[in-house]
């Protein structure tokens, strides 16, 4: 059996996609303008994302994450097994549901998302994921089960390199579980909107050596790492009602890039530039 190297983490979902054609703000009726029907029902959430990046880079990983046993469930597995992601560290959970994700993007460009989450969280890791946890090289982290912040961070290895996908979701990251991953990251990624909200996640400890990739839609990629910033453009400017994972696939594309070898930092956003906008085109209409 092959050694899990890279291991990523977070919650898997189920996700609905729709395009508002009119601007939608408290009660009443407004018209749909797209939905990805065709994708639905889409398996994601950041931890099957950022994995499938690493999976195609050649790299031995697998998410450590929960589904119900549901179609939710039964369509997450499906997809890995398409894609040659291993289900080691995916724990069903017998009875339960999987969490579903309804995205809302309005005409103006802002976005919402519904979150529904599975039946009941797990409580703590499986054996089986504690495993691939503690002999991972690498593990990148997303929003999952707060109450396994804990335990997931005792279980990674002192060596192990670690990337944040950090989120501004006060319920998955309680004040106590950002400051303890901004501690922990080598490398954290987020967008402009999320930046203060990692900022005020280091308590005035942030880590000479530690990497913030943060995204700004047409005006590039920042890479901040304390002493030097410079941005890294976008080649082309992408129109899709969907962008869903885009973060999320840039981070796995980077880090894919450096596990692999790439030493220079420019050049290992540039290439997660490059999966982000491979993910974007297929959401055309």
């Amino acid at each position: 059996m092959t050694r899990i190297r890279a291991v990523t983490t977070g919650f898997a979902t189920v996700d609905y996609a729709i395009e508002l054609a009119e601007q939608f703000d408290g009660t009443g009726t407004r018209t749909v303008k797209h939905t990805a029907r065709d994708a639905w029902p889409r398996a994601g959430g950041a931890a099957l994302y950022a994995c499938r990046q690493l999976v195609r880079a050649g790299i031995a990983a697998a998410p450590v994450t929960w589904i119900g046993s549901d179609a939710g469930g039964e369509c997450y597995e499906a997809v890995c097994r398409e894609e040659g992601i291993p289900l080691t560290g995916v724990r069903i959970r017998k009875g339960g549901t999987t969490a579903t994700c309804f995205l809302i993007y309005q005409p103006d460009g802002d976005y919402g998302c519904l979150f529904q989450p599975p039946c009941a969280e797990p409580r703590s890791l499986a054996s089986k994921q504690r495993e691939l946890l503690a002999g991972a090289e690498f593990v990148l982290i997303a929003v999952g089960p707060p109450a396994l912040s804990g335990e997931i961070l005792a279980t990674i290895s002192p060596q192990a390199i670690v990337a944040w996908v950090a989120k501004t979701d006060l319920t998955a990251y309680p004040q106590h579980v950002r400051n303890a991953y901004a501690r922990r990251a080598d490398y954290i990624f987020c967008n402009a909107g999320e930046r203060e909200f990692v900022d005020a996640s280091f308590d005035g400890r942030r880590a000479s050596d530690q990497v913030i990739v943060e995204t700004r839609g047409g005006e590039g990629v920042l890479i901040d790492t304390g002493d030097r910033r410079l941005v890294v453009p976008v080649a082309e400017s992408i129109e899709t009602p969907d962008t869903t994972g885009a973060g999320d696939t840039l981070a796995g594309g980077t880090m894919a890039s450096i596990l692999t070898g790439e030493s220079n930092l420019e050049v290992a956003v540039a290439a997660g530039i490059a999966r982000s906008a491979e993910l974007l085109r297929s959401r055309r209409p």
